[in-house]
């Protein structure tokens, strides 16, 4: 049975300036709420640590970020999604231990936290004593756990498998068996750009929808097989990532593209190349009896997706996952039929997809 009064909790928090109207909100929500919930759980009140009240001597960051490592419970205030905070909670994130995010129900989430549980405060009397019992509740059963589910975890997950797992010499039927395998959907991984096989579904696709990098090779390795798709009547959707956002803010920022003649877009070198090879797509088609649909968006993001539905609703996707600044041949790639994995690469692909719907750049 755990001893609460040993464990330790730190709190992942926007500051704001002194008097502020946020920093009024922070210190409330935390006097009011998270101290009076940890102590009925039984936590020392000596174990919870505040960063803009901590006052050991030394670096203030690296206080911090030992408190984020070591700490038995983080709980993490989203509120106004402050690049700290995002930083602070990925952090945290990698060690995969209990975290709990609150934050003002104003607040609307970034796509890649909001599939994490997270508890909607209202600012007012009412709000807080919810948000009490909601995180008595919380404490209780986070702690419970060994390792909690976080969008990092999941990626470590994929990597531990990589490296205990030598594919090649392994029976797919023992693969097949594993249970990240079965819950995932994942088909196959690859590891080396020569393992991946020749991407013939393209051809014979329904519907195609490609997200990458402007610049990547991709489109002009398969050029034959996506004109083949689009000459039977495919409709493909081409996702193009632009470099230059905000990390933080990246699939809402949409820069409005200038036109010549209403038909040649003005964009910077590799988006203008990518677009240039997508369009003769076209002209290499018999017919044009397909569809192709182009968005451009600000990015930082570093993995690349294509998804492709054949005409019996069968599904597959390739997820290649980019590790630092390597390029995108030089990654791993997993592929998924059905399964999690497959319905997050929809919803990836989806979300972002949605955010641009007043900018096609050509169709």
């Amino acid at each position: 049975m755990l001893q609460y009064d040993s464990l330790t909790c730190f709190v992942i928090t926007p500051i704001g300036e002194d008097e502020s109207e946020l920093r009024k909100e922070i210190d409330g929500v935390i006097d009011a709420c998270i101290f009076p919930s940890l102590l009925k759980c039984g936590f020392d009140k000596c174990n919870i640590y505040i960063p803009h009240r901590m006052n050991t001597s030394g670096m203030i960051s690296h206080q911090i970020m030992e408190k984020i490592l070591s700490c038995d419970l983080v709980i993490a205030n989203l509120t106004e999604l402050s690049p700290n905070v995002m930083y602070e909670l990925a952090v945290r994130h990698f060690t995969g231990k209990p975290t709990i995010q609150i934050c003002n129900a104003n607040t609307k989430l970034p796509f890649d936290t909001q599939d994490i549980r997270t508890l909607f405060y209202n600012n007012d009397t009412q709000g807080g004593l919810k948000l009490i019992e909601q995180l008595e509740s919380r404490i209780k059963n986070d702690l419970s756990q060994h390792i909690q589910i976080n969008p990092i975890t999941q990626i470590k997950d994929y990597i531990d498998t990589i490296r205990n797992v030598r594919i090649k010499e392994t029976d797919e039927a023992v693969l097949r068996n594993a249970n990240a395998f079965n819950q995932l959907g994942i088909n196959n991984i690859y590891t080396k750009p020569e393992e991946r096989p020749v991407r013939k579904e393209i051809s014979s696709a329904k519907e195609i929808y490609f997200l990458a990098y402007a610049g990547d090779n991709f489109v002009e390795r398969y050029l034959n097989e996506f004109a083949s798709a689009y000459e039977n009547g495919a409709s493909i959707f081409f996702l193009l990532g632009k470099k230059g956002s905000d990390f933080f803010r990246e699939v809402d920022l949409m820069e409005s593209t200038p036109f010549i003649d209403n038909k040649t877009p003005l964009l910077d070198a590799k988006v203008d190349t990518t677009f240039r090879k997508i369009s003769r797509i076209k002209n290499m088609a018999q017919n044009n009896r397909g569809k192709i649909e182009i968005r451009i968006f600000n990015t930082e993001f570093r993995n690349a997706l294509t998804i492709c539905k054949d005409f019996d609703g069968n599904t597959l996707a390739w997820l290649t996952i980019m590790f630092g600044y390597k390029r995108a041949g030089d990654c791993m790639m997993i592929e998924f039929r059905d399964g999690k994995g497959l319905e997050d690469c929809k919803q990836y692909f989806d979300k972002i997809w949605s955010l641009h719907n007043k900018d096609i750049l050509c169709d």
